[in-house]
């Protein structure tokens, strides 16, 4: 038997049957739909989405997608699509979700809101019910701890929120040090074994290293202006920045603190990393790209239709079918929704 497994992959498009080594699935939204590629970057679904995507998540079990999408300005429609197939689920959230997280369990989703309705949205994975904790802090990002009883939340404003997830209240806020510009946060993450917070600063150019427990600024990269989403990859030793105006996306040594690569790619709106920290996906507007995390560089690329702008990468345990049905029953502007 040959070590790659036949997998069945049915999907809106017509039934595709592949050959792939190791299950990895790279779902990418447009303006209109999600297009779902297997680890060699072909398609093997599609469906419709009712509005222009703001975040996605895949479920750690790889069962269901989750996606933010944006019917108005300052509401979300959260959607979730089981892998299966069946009803479309969505819920409303007032406020523009930036980020999606989920606790380690899988069980609740977490979704950074920014603009007038600010907060952070406590989602039940599987019924997509929940409440919102209000925050006066326009949420750019959102980690949490790997115990899950700490969540940071970076603001526009340039703060730090601590939230006790437990308790569900902000324990407290720290002002962001402004190297001679706001630091205008974008992104955040944790290091690898939990004591580092970093902070992506797009309007001082700067990748801040704040304590964990006291949100003390501890040490800080240059890095160029203008970023728009960062993540942390190889298990906190690299990070990597999408500066689309500069065409580039920049790869930063976290423990040299130092910049080790610069790949230029033009009008990158998002990246994800998969779990073994070694490849990362960025989407422009008319293409997906995968590289190297260590150095930058670009192994694959395959053009995509105009208006791609998020990403979410699931690597999981090897299943003999996987499937993206097309049994979906309800669109998401019809699905059951409630304010939160």
């Amino acid at each position: 038997m040959s070590a790659c497994r036949r997998l069945l992959l049915t999907a809106i498009t017509p039934l595709v049957t592949a050959c792939v080594p190791s299950p990895r699935w790279i779902a990418v939204a447009g303006d209109t739909a999600v297009t779902v590629f297997d680890r060699d970057l072909r398609p093997v679904g599609r469906f419709p989405i009712p509005a222009g995507p703001r975040a996605m998540l895949f479920a750690p079990d790889g069962a269901s997608l989750f996606v933010a999408v944006s019917p108005r300005p300052g509401s979300t429609l959260l959607i979730r699509v089981p892998r299966a197939g069946g009803v479309l689920e969505g819920r409303t959230l007032e406020g523009d979700a930036r980020r999606l997280r989920l606790t380690p369990d899988g069980s609740v989703l977490l979704a950074a809101l920014g603009g007038a309705a600010a907060g952070l949205a406590f989602v039940r994975a599987q019924t997509l019910s929940g409440e919102t904790l209000a925050l006066p802090c326009d949420a750019r990002d959102v980690v949490l701890t790997a115990s899950a009883d700490r969540a940071y939340l970076v603001c526009g404003e340039g703060r730090v929120a601590e939230v006790d997830l437990v308790l569900r209240l902000v324990v407290k806020t720290v002002e962001l040090p402004a190297a001679g510009a706001p630091c205008t946060p974008v992104g955040s993450g944790l290091s690898a074994n939990g004591t580092v917070l970093f902070v992506a600063c797009a309007g001082s150019g700067w990748l801040l290293y704040l304590d964990r427990v006291t949100l003390d600024a501890l040490d800080s990269v240059a890095v160029p202006r203008g970023a728009t989403r960062f993540v942390i990859a190889l298990g906190g030793r690299r990070a990597l920045l999408t500066l689309p105006d500069d065409g580039s996306v920049v790869v930063a040594d976290l423990p040299g603190r130092r910049i080790r690569g610069r790949t230029p790619v033009a009008g990158a709106s998002d990246i994800g990393v998969s779990a073994d920290g070694r490849r990362a996906f960025v989407v422009t507007a008319t293409a997906l790209l995968e590289l190297d995390a260590a150095e930058g560089r670009v192994l694959r690329s395959i053009p995509l239709p105009q208006g791609a702008s998020r990403v979410s990468v699931w690597p999981g345990p090897d299943e003999p079918r996987m499937r993206w049905d097309n049994g979906i029953s309800a669109s998401a502007s019809g699905a059951p929704g409630g304010k939160s």
